[in-house]
């Protein structure tokens, strides 16, 4: 079967392989700061979920022997939830996880929210940051910043338009 949408199987695999990159990259950036395993030993077994409304996708964040897993799906029962477009999502990562603004709707442990946002922001990152000249370290930020919400408009926009195609054309 030919088709111009990518099977179900397939974009499943691209999105645990995309979960396997984020987990490992995290972890690699928390092992960078030497309080991050304690701060992780604090939510041992919690489990924060991300749900998109669009694109429709879900992400578990769990922790298991002081180390952050992540899944693309729903993994066990959440402490905790936030739901929300993928612009709204990425602009509240990249604001370091803190309290939901805008539309995101949280469901579950507020205080366990709080929680992850500590332990996941390594806190060696402003002393390496204060050390670049002329405020390299925000500019870097901010081009991060403004990338994901490049992104997630991208991302966004695509799901709406596959919307539009598949429903004016049908499955």
């Amino acid at each position: 079967m030919n088709s111009a949408f990518p099977s179900s199987e397939a974009v499943a695999s691209l999105d645990a392989l995309f979960a396997d990159f984020v987990e490992t990259l995290a972890n690699a950036a928390l092992k960078l700061d030497d309080a991050a395993a304690d701060r992780l030993t604090a939510l041992e077994g919690r489990r924060l979920r991300i749900l998109c409304r669009a694109p429709a996708k879900t992400v578990t964040l769990g922790v298991q022997r002081r180390r952050l897993s992540v899944s693309a799906e729903a993994i066990g029962e959440a402490d905790v939830s936030v739901c929300g477009s993928a612009s709204e999502l990425f602009a509240w990562a990249f604001a370091g996880l803190g309290k939901a603004s805008g539309q995101l709707e949280i469901a579950g442990d507020e205080a366990l929210l709080a929680e992850f946002a500590v332990a996941l922001r390594p806190t060696g990152l402003e002393a390496i940051t204060a050390r670049l000249p002329d405020n390299l370290g925000d500019d870097l930020f901010g081009a991060l910043e403004l990338g994901a919400a490049m992104l997630g408009s991208a991302a966004q926009s695509g799901a709406e338009a596959l919307r539009r195609g598949f429903v004016k054309n049908g499955p």
